[in-house]
């Protein structure tokens, strides 16, 4: 029950939090204390189970993690509040460098 409050909550920050250096904060905070109540009550019979939910929050941990260094990189967000979403998208300054598809 623990865990579903807590993505409850992620999932209000992700939406009512505008600033991508606060939102990613949280959902840091947020996925940490998921990673850290999955490991110390280990709350299923099988360890199979276990290990491979922890890994889930580890590597959500992850994701976590590299969205909080692109929003807390110099020039990554280009001086706006949000633009730390498009993590995965193309990022800004692409089309300079030649990483981005042209449309004709």
């Amino acid at each position: 029950m623990h865990l579903l409050w807590t993505r409850m909550l992620m999932v209000v920050v992700s939406t009512v939090i505008y600033y991508a250096r606060w939102q990613s904060i949280a959902l840091l905070l947020g996925v940490l204390w998921m990673a850290f109540q999955t490991l110390y009550w280990q709350p299923h019979l099988q360890p199979w189970v276990n290990h491979v939910r922890i890994g889930m929050h580890v590597s959500l941990a992850w994701c976590a993690l590299l969205y909080m260094f692109n929003a807390f990189t110099v020039g990554a967000c280009g001086g706006r509040p949000g633009a730390g979403h498009g993590v995965l998208g193309v990022a800004p300054g692409a089309q300079q460098r030649g990483f981005a598809v042209r449309a004709r």
